[in-house]
């Protein structure tokens, strides 16, 4: 089975990563699981065109969406919706926050 990087498995936390890795899967469970790694992937676009951060936008709306297709791909997945959602945000938000510059005043 291929594994993703450490870092798709880091945004997808450690207990969706764990049965990413450890749990037993048939074919098509696979690929339910390819497909959320895919947007992770997609979210992790470094490049700065416009093609690239439309996609990078669409499969983060996708991650944090809640939409029916979502949830379906989840379960396909045998993972848990609200844990891959929950923790794609916390990653993410611990993320942002750790990587933006202080903000200094400036004096009057």
């Amino acid at each position: 089975m291929y594994l993703p990087s450490t870092e798709v498995l880091k945004i997808l936390g450690y207990s969706n990563s764990k049965e990413i890795v450890f749990t037993p899967r048939k074919p098509e469970e696979k690929l339910f699981v390819y497909v959320l790694i895919n947007a992770v992937e997609d979210v992790m676009i470094h490049q700065s065109d416009r093609k690239a951060s439309l996609i990078k936008c669409e499969a983060h709306n996708w991650l944090i969406g809640m939409s029916e297709d979502f949830c379906t791909i989840c379960e396909w997945a045998l993972l848990d919706p609200e844990c891959v959602r929950d923790s794609y945000i916390s990653t993410t938000a611990s993320t942002s926050r750790s990587s933006r510059t202080p903000v200094r005043s400036i004096p009057r």
